[in-house]
């Protein structure tokens, strides 16, 4: 009796959410190829770049540029700056040890720009978020029946050692659906509860650690003005 309700609870919940979560899987399988197009067509890496200060970075740069707004590690590991040098602003990639400009920054492909509205917000912005949310958790309650559908299934075999045994079933989509979960089910789980975390961090349910210590004391003390460069951290 149990296990029906399990598993009438793992279909309904499969039924109501499976376009979104096929909407999800797609544009998702989309965007992990965004890394890869990314290295394709990356700045050409630079020997040593790591082995200065940020402290010398800083300088490098500023005998270089008028002003500098922002630096930047993107994915790949490629160092970008947005500076300004004769009134004119630009974003590009950069040589560290020189300071001097390597290459222009490619233009996002479009359909990763299309992927990645879908993806996140189904193109609704805040109610589409939202809904984002509600889905990753549904998937998460699909996993999590799953789950003990898997775990019933395992006690039936008597044991792990005879869980990826043969399977005999008559219709080939259910077998076809059988097999994959097995092989599948650890990182659906994983996925879905990734997905809920993001979006509990989106709508500030849970506290991001990343904004945690961010804030300095207030202190009635006189601060001097210390030149960028002379950081302590900066040049360590």
């Amino acid at each position: 009796m149990i296990i029906s309700i399990w598993r009438y609870s793992h279909f309904a919940l499969a039924l109501i959410s499976s376009l979104f979560i096929l909407v999800l899987s797609i544009t998702g399988l989309i965007l992990s190829l965004e890394p890869i197009s990314n290295g394709w067509n990356q700045n050409p890496k630079i020997a040593g770049k790591y082995d200065i200060s940020l402290a010398q970075l800083y300088q490098n740069l500023k005998s270089n540029y008028t002003e500098i707004y922002e630096i930047e590690l993107d994915d790949n590991q490629q160092l970008i700056i947005s500076a300004a040098k004769e009134g004119n602003e630009d974003r590009f990639y950069i040589n560290p040890l020189s300071g001097n400009k390597t290459g222009e920054i490619e233009k996002k492909a479009e359909i990763f720009n299309f992927s990645t509205k879908l993806h996140r917000s189904l193109f609704l912005k805040f109610p589409g978020r939202l809904l984002i949310g509600i889905f990753s958790f549904l998937l998460l309650l699909i996993a999590i029946s799953g789950f003990i559908l898997f775990l019933s299934s395992w006690n039936r075999q008597k044991g792990i050692l005879n869980y990826f045994k043969r399977i005999k079933k008559d219709n080939p989509l259910s077998l076809l659906h059988l097999k994959l979960s097995r092989v599948f089910i650890i990182p659906i789980l994983l996925i879905a509860f990734s997905g809920v975390y993001l979006s509990l961090l989106r709508f500030s349910i849970i506290p991001n650690p990343v904004d945690e210590g961010l804030f300095l004391e207030e202190s009635s003390s006189f601060i001097p003005e210390i030149p960028i460069e002379s950081f302590p951290l900066f040049q360590e």
